[in-house]
């Protein structure tokens, strides 16, 4: 039912329309008793099919007129007209996020202070129980003074529950900000929903674009639900790691990866601005993909080293053996065409949080040894006696490693990575270099850098009688990482290497996919597998771990098959054939 310039609802006169939406017109009217303009939204005559919408909508408006916040529209009155409902709100003059994002007029640190101040009345709406399920930038509206607004508070669930026609064209009618849950339609939400809804409006600043724009609803609804983010960083190369990092976090597909809060989101981005220095532009331009084809062997590339966040867990300190004379060699150059890691492909997620299902049919590993390789004798010094021995001896590669110990367990990360990179220039064998490095990492707990360590190892004993051994040994300690949960943080590694420019090897890869398994994701799993390149340095190890995937799938046939294709493979390593026997033996009957 329109109304017309001049009609009374209630106590109030209609001046102008000023808008109109899935559920509801929206009018300027004026109170002349309280000689003031307010806002009428009146729903629209399709949501009363629904017999139980009236009870539903008092009892939304109570709770919504209760929240008391400087950043939410506050809500004066609501009643019926001609047996329509409507809300009387706070009459804001002013443009919308939406308009202000488009024209440019905003810069980057007004439209974060903005934000900040939305994320507070979420925080504020959300300890009280009540969720918003429509944060977008067009219902954040500004006050000639800038102040943000968020108006429509709980209009998304009065639609949702509902059964009329009108709450399907809701649940899709603004499907770019969407969560995952609410577009599965899920009935018990929670703050996350709006959390997530609040990382797209910053990935859209911050990045350039929202980040899923089908060409229809429901292909958006279908990519929020399914479809892996895509990486910032890939998106506009400005974005920092540490940006990167909040969005890929705000925006994971399950509820509890994200931020626990709208405000923390909020100040973990922030944080992550000022450390940088970041402004982003008003537009990007995506990455050209790369046109270097892959090589059979594992790339030789330069090393990745992290930033880690892991938590300790007790281990014995690896073997080491005193290596050959040393000799000064340079920093090797990147050779090839950076890949996709494919389990961030497949969802990008911080695997941390995650559990299998107790019934998950997965035999666990035994106890495996193998042979340990070549690596430097590193002395344990206190971190001044450090800096000394690599005073006196700077062209001793262990003195490097002597420091990057010393700095480690003084937790001076950065530094000791930097330190790392210095040795390498004096090592005579990259491999060994490589492999001790990732062996002190491994003592202090760092297991994202030691796992980027014995990759990187790998890559330098590409085509060298070393190989076969660095292979076993680094594909063993790979896949016992990927079988215990919250040891390794695969997006961080992901975020290593596309800072780095460094390339994962497949066998890695490979590694990842069996981290989804073991998070009891096999159908994220089988996308990921799926879309690996073929490599046949790794033979074996992609028939275990398709094996593994199979099981999990429900095929145990084709789990037996190939796992005894893994055993029969040429050249597969000890580890893998006494595994794929274990599994063969677990699930064959035999």
């Amino acid at each position: 039912m329109a109304l017309a310039e001049g009609e009374h609802i209630g106590s109030y006169r209609i001046i102008e329309p000023i808008g109109q939406g899935g559920m509801a017109a929206v009018y300027k009217a004026h109170h002349p008793l309280l000689n003031r303009h307010v806002a009428i939204k009146i729903m629209h005559q399709a949501l009363l099919e629904d017999t139980d919408f009236l009870a539903r909508f008092r009892r939304e408006a109570q709770i919504i007129a209760n929240l008391e916040h400087p950043n939410i529209v506050p809500v004066y009155d609501y009643s019926e007209h001609q047996g329509q409902p409507y809300l009387v709100m706070k009459y804001i003059e002013g443009p919308t996020l939406k308009q202000e994002i488009a024209s440019g007029d905003l810069s980057f640190e007004q439209i974060i202070g903005i934000l900040a101040a939305v994320a507070d009345g979420l925080t504020y709406a959300h300890r009280r129980g009540v969720l918003h399920r429509d944060v977008k930038p067009s219902n954040i509206i500004l006050d000639a003074d800038q102040r943000p607004y968020l108006t429509d508070f709980g209009l998304a669930r009065l639609a949702q529950s509902g059964q009329s026609t009108l709450s399907q064209d809701m649940l899709i009618g603004t499907p770019h900000y969407i969560s995952p849950e609410q577009a599965r339609g899920n009935s018990e939400l929670g703050p996350g929903t709006d959390i997530y809804a609040l990382g797209v409006i910053l990935y859209e600043v911050a990045v350039g674009r929202v980040p899923f724009s089908g060409n229809t609803p429901y292909a958006i609804v279908h990519d929020h639900i399914y479809t892996p983010l895509p990486l910032p960083t890939e998106i506009n190369p400005d974005v920092p790691p540490q940006v990167e990092a909040v969005l890929l976090r705000a925006l994971a597909k399950e509820p509890a990866d994200r931020y626990p809060s709208a405000t923390e989101l909020m100040a973990a981005f922030q944080d992550a601005v000022r450390q940088t220095g970041f402004k982003a532009g008003k537009s990007t331009q995506p990455k050209p993909p790369a046109s270097v084809p892959r090589s059979t062997k594992p790339p030789v590339r330069t090393i990745a080293i992290p930033a880690d966040t892991d938590a300790p867990r007790p281990k014995a300190a690896p073997a080491r053996a005193q290596p050959a004379a040393r000799k000064k060699r340079s920093w090797l150059p990147l050779v090839g065409a950076a890949v996709v890691f494919i389990v961030i492909a497949a969802f990008a997620l911080v695997v941390t949080t995650h559990r299998p299902t107790d019934d998950a049919p997965l035999p666990t590993l035994a106890a495996l040894e193998t042979p340990p390789l070549e690596r430097y004798n590193v002395p344990e010094l206190s971190l001044e006696d450090a800096r000394a021995a690599v005073q006196a001896s700077p062209d001793d590669p262990s003195a490097y490693l002597a420091l990057a110990r010393a700095l480690w367990q003084n937790n001076q990360l950065s530094d000791a990575y930097a330190a790392i990179r210095a040795g390498y220039d004096h090592a005579d064998s990259g491999v060994t270099y490589l492999l001790t490095a990732a062996a002190l990492a491994d003592e202090q707990n760092l297991d994202n850098a030691a796992v980027v360590l014995n990759d990187a190892a790998l890559a330098q004993a590409a085509s060298s009688d070393q190989f076969a051994a660095v292979r076993a040994f680094v594909g063993e300690y790979m896949y016992q990482a990927a079988l215990e949960q919250g040891r390794i943080n695969i997006v961080e590694i992901r975020r290593i290497y596309n800072e780095t420019d460094a390339q994962p090897s497949n066998l890695l890869e490979l590694m990842a996919v069996r981290l989804l398994v073991t998070q009891n994701r096999p159908a994220l799993a089988e996308g990921a597998m799926r879309r690996l390149v073929s490599d046949s340095e790794f033979t074996a190890e992609s028939y275990l771990i398709e094996g593994e995937l199979r099981l999990a799938l429900g095929s145990r046939q084709r789990a037996v098959e190939a796992w005894q294709q893994a055993i029969d493979a040429p050249d597969a390593p000890d580890w893998v054939r006494a595994r794929a026997a274990e599994l063969n033996q677990s699930n064959s009957g035999a």
